[in-house]
């Protein structure tokens, strides 16, 4: 599939600007018919219909609907992905990303085919979950990234992010947006850690992920100044053996949001 121009690439930067917003998808729906997409468009009613009942009626002749349209024509939809993620997908035989309201919403993709071109997918794709792999050579680049701020949540998860990454993405001005931070069995170490705990963007985090990152007591406590803590409302810790004769103490400091 070619890449989207003019009206269509317009209503689907709209789109990807609101991902939260209803209204520029079924715009582009109306577009869709009047171009002769109509199953797309079709599909795109359907699974925001299915988004927004809080009834079963019809919900089983919908679930019906859109998994036919899915077989049907997802290999053609999925072609509206950039070529590089497309190619990502293929060559590590991974499951083709989920819809969400009429597109696709996760991705996982190579942290550094993201940094040269990831505003080329999130301007055309509405992604609220970016998760990036293959981070070692790159890391110290996730600094001057203004992408990443573009997603809600992001996992590094088994990153190799280190305390070089950790404090690079730490540096990162554009993180206002991100809600959730998966950094899951990163290597980060305790200084890595305190790194995070001293990111200035970071201010609107609620959940967490620090498992398997071989912390101490230390990195713990570096977590008690973050700027982050105030929103925070998920802190998991997992994975952490070192982290287990002081959970008494964690669980004082951090109470119910805190996950040994």
């Amino acid at each position: 599939m070619a890449n989207p121009t003019g009206d269509e690439l317009a209503l689907l930067k709209a789109i990807a600007s609101a991902p939260d917003d209803d209204l520029p998808r079924l715009v582009f729906a109306d577009w869709l018919d009047e171009h002769g997409r109509t199953e797309r468009a079709h599909f795109i009613r359907l699974q925001i219909a299915e988004h927004r009942c809080t009834a079963w009626a019809g919900r089983e002749q919908r679930q019906v609907e859109i998994l036919g349209l899915l077989q049907e024509h997802g290999a053609t939809w999925f072609r509206e992905l950039p070529r590089w993620v497309r190619l990502w997908y293929a060559t590590r035989w991974r499951k083709p990303p989920d819809y969400h309201r009429g597109f696709v919403e996760e991705v996982c993709v190579t942290a550094s085919h993201f940094l040269r071109f990831g505003e080329q997918l999130l301007d055309r794709t509405p992604v609220a979950k970016l998760d990036l792999c293959h981070l070692r050579r790159v890391r110290t680049n996730l600094a001057n990234c203004p992408w990443l701020g573009r997603v809600r949540s992001l996992g590094l998860v088994c990153g190799k992010l280190e305390e070089e990454g950790a404090a690079a993405l730490a540096r990162n001005r554009h993180l206002d947006s991100v809600r959730t931070l998966d950094l899951y069995g990163c290597d980060l170490g305790d200084a890595g850690v305190r790194a995070l705990a001293d990111a200035e963007s970071l201010t609107g985090l609620t959940a967490l992920d620090l498992g398997g990152n071989g912390l101490t007591l230390a990195a713990v406590k570096a977590l008690r100044g973050a700027r982050f803590l105030r929103t925070l409302t998920e802190l998991d810790l997992s994975g952490n053996p070192q982290l287990l004769e002081h959970q008494w103490r964690i669980e004082d400091w951090f109470g119910e949001r805190v996950r040994l």
